[in-house]
């Protein structure tokens, strides 16, 4: 497909298995008309490309608006969704994940409000479903500033996954701005947050359209809550360089610190004794008692928290040097 449309709707395919047909179905039954589908074989080792295909011999006017693209070797989710990015050719990009499904106004509501408005962003609401049957809606603030959304994620209060966001293509390609090959746990993100820094209008759309399936232990989660690898560390320094090169980073310099001290903190915990020894210099300076008790919206209980870890890591430095 090489005619421009207005929405460019991104899906990374990588054995997403029973769930992939509802997503297909939600997406073939847009009301929305203007739209490419670019789906990105991830080389998928189950049959999920088979079940692609089987699905468009029989939905021919969902067809005619997709696209297959294929990736050789298994990449990851963010060169899959990079794949995508730089093949479309609408005014807007969103990103459907495989395994989960939208509303059938999802994209009528989402460019609806982008078309009146002429807002560089619009956010819906999305629920989460686990497979026990609980579900949990999760909300965007409206009316807010561009610098707020970043405090924000910064601050891991928002989900930050691209899915539920529709945003203007001139972004990504204007600033180049495209998700990081590699960085899976956190390419949405580390997309957005860099987003954020060129984006002058925001609108959120108050509906639940956007259907995220948690129903299996297998789905890699891009939300920040909970960085346990190690792209953590790799991630403060990749933004926290952005922000100081778009000259982001003093007005929101506490984020920033907040940011690099839980995410910090979290990849601690899951480090040996022996990696801590090897890079404590590193740990001690990315956390620090100042960064944790001038941040605004770090609660007493977390100061506390994050101060008794300062604490027993400059112990456990103490032992260290002892060793010597």
């Amino acid at each position: 497909m090489s005619v421009a449309v207005k929405v460019s709707v991104v899906i990374p395919v990588y054995n997403p298995g029973k769930y992939f047909t509802k997503c297909l179905e939600s997406l073939a039954s847009q009301s929305y008309n203007d739209a490419e589908y670019i789906f990105v074989d991830d080389c998928c080792t189950d049959d999920s490309i088979v079940t692609l295909r089987e699905f468009l011999s029989v939905h021919s006017d969902f067809a005619a608006k997709s696209r297959l693209l294929t990736h050789d070797t298994n990449r990851g989710c963010a060169a899959a969704r990079k794949t995508g990015m730089q093949a479309a050719v609408g005014e807007y990009i969103i990103h459907v994940d495989s395994d989960d499904y939208v509303e059938s106004d999802f994209l009528e509501q989402l460019a609806g409000e982008a078309m009146s408005t002429h807002a560089d962003v619009v956010i819906c609401d999305i629920v989460k479903e686990r497979g026990n049957g609980k579900c949990c809606v999760l909300t965007t603030p409206s009316g807010k500033t561009a610098d707020y959304y970043l405090a924000l994620a910064l601050s891991g209060k928002i989900y930050c996954t691209l899915c539920n966001k529709l945003i203007r293509r001139s972004l990504f390609t204007a600033n180049e701005i495209w998700p990081i090959e590699g960085m899976d746990m956190y390419d949405d993100l580390s997309v957005f947050v860099r987003v954020l820094c060129h984006v002058e209008t925001i609108h959120v759309v108050k509906k639940t359209l956007y259907h995220l399936n948690r129903s299996y232990d297998n789905h890699v989660s891009s939300m920040f809550i909970g960085i346990y690898n190690k792209e953590s560390f790799k991630l403060c320094d990749m933004l926290k360089s952005y922000l100081q090169k778009v000259r982001y980073y003093d007005r929101l310099k506490l984020y920033v610190d907040f940011f690099n001290v839980e995410a910090s903190a979290d990849k601690i915990k899951k480090m040996t004794l022996q990696e801590m020894k090897d890079d404590k210099e590193r740990i001690r300076d990315r956390i620090t008692p100042k960064s944790v008790i001038s941040h605004p919206s770090c609660s007493v209980a977390m100061k506390i928290q994050l101060l008794l870890f300062i604490y027993k890591l400059n112990h456990l430095s103490s032992f260290f040097n002892s060793l010597r």
